[in-house]
């Protein structure tokens, strides 16, 4: 006999689930005292692979702030004879092609940041 036990994440503590979208993905919200450009986010439906070309249009307007109207909201208002349907890019599948870049812990070819040396500038014979 198993249980069923609802993980909190502490981020979502205090947050607004504002909806969901066809892929899984949640949206939430936490209006009041956080920064402003920080208050809204996605946790996507897939935790182990994911990347922001899962979000569809619908949503990526409301994450970004540029409508108040949510993905479900603007659903409503599409016709439904116009525009493709949303996929994933899939075109950067596999470690081989995601970008990292030179800083990035996962980039092989990493910088050594130990290196570096402050610059001073050259002594002349007058000094």
């Amino acid at each position: 006999m198993g249980t069923f036990c609802k993980q909190t994440k502490l981020h979502n503590i205090g947050a607004t689930l504002v909806g969901v979208d066809k892929f899984g993905n949640k949206y939430y919200e936490r209006l009041g005292e956080t920064q402003h450009g920080r208050h809204r986010w996605v946790e996507y439906a897939e935790k182990g692979r994911y990347n922001a070309s899962q979000v569809p249009a619908e949503w990526h307007g409301w994450l970004h702030h540029i409508t108040d109207h949510t993905g479900d909201e603007l659903l409503m208002l599409k016709p439904k004879r116009y525009g493709a349907e949303h996929r994933e890019n899939l075109s950067g599948e596999g470690e081989a092609y995601i970008y990292h870049s030179k800083g990035h812990a996962l980039n092989p070819g990493q910088r050594d940041w130990t290196r570096f040396k402050s610059w001073e500038p050259a002594k002349t014979d007058s000094q």
